[in-house]
């Protein structure tokens, strides 16, 4: 390479730069959060905010923001779009921190666990302690939203053991970068294993690559119903879309909405 090692950027750092590039045509499930916060009429914690894609307009739209992300280079992201946003700097907060040991002063009336959170913890007492962080910061009447993807039809179908072409961006400075990946699933573990290669080709030939490795977890609902009940919550809504729909059997997303029983 060209460049020194010490001036590449790191996986995470790569992983926050392109995030909003792959999510940017993604506006529904913020509909949704947005229409919630209105009903829940009280401040809001979202749990891995990543760049702040669903927090700033949760914001804007006049909802108190807390958002929480384990990755610097993602909360970084984040603060920048919220500072530049037209809110009010003490309406929203983003803290760099870990979901399962989160110990804030403040309580929400909504807490969201979006896009797959809870898939980035594979194991039990990790999911656990993620709902004990949810359940620790809701109001007694407080509402959290737990989006994942539903198996019957994210994995159904799909490649294995095979490089796929996910999308391809030009810089500014004429360099292009791709993203592919390769899934690997463990039925018996319900995980799904990827590996991300984001691969830069400079304008003077050089290559550059920087492989991200990841473990997502895939649930089904009776299953994550009965992991809440047994973190204290009970389930007032299942569907099976940002609308929510009703689950079907070809429904892309799994959508629980739970809030505290009492019991804990």
């Amino acid at each position: 390479m060209a460049a020194s090692e010490a001036s590449s950027p790191t996986v995470a750092e790569i992983v926050a730069r392109y995030y909003d590039l792959e999510h940017e045509g993604l506006t529904a499930d913020v509909a949704l959060y947005a229409e919630l916060a209105r009903r829940a009429q009280g401040p809001v914690l979202e749990l891995g905010c990543g760049t702040g894609r669903i927090l700033a307009p949760l914001a804007r739209a006049g909802a108190s923001v807390v958002g929480i992300e384990i990755s610097p280079p993602m909360v970084a992201r984040a603060r920048a779009r919220l500072a530049h946003s037209a809110v009010s700097p003490g309406q929203w907060q983003v803290v760099q921190a870990d979901a399962r040991t989160l110990r804030l002063p403040d309580r929400f009336a909504l807490v969201l666990a979006p896009l797959d959170f809870l898939a980035y913890f594979p194991a039990q007492a990790d999911q656990r302690a993620v709902l004990a962080t949810a359940r620790r910061h809701l109001l007694p009447t407080g509402q959290l939203v737990i989006d994942v993807s539903f198996p019957p039809t994210s994995l159904h179908g799909q490649p294995e053991g095979v490089l796929v072409h996910q999308w391809t961006h030009r810089e500014a400075d004429g360099s292009t970068i791709t993203k592919s990946w390769v899934r690997e699933i463990d039925p018996a573990a319900q995980v799904q294993h990827l590996r991300a290669f984001y691969e830069l080709a400079q304008p003077d030939g050089l290559l550059r690559r920087w492989v991200h490795a990841l473990s997502l977890r895939y649930y089904y609902r009776f299953e994550l119903e009965l992991l809440l009940a047994g973190s204290g919550f009970a389930v007032d809504g299942v569907y099976g879309s940002y609308a929510l729909e009703p689950l079907q059997a070809d429904s892309a997303r799994l959508l629980i909405t739970a809030r505290p029983d009492g019991g804990l």
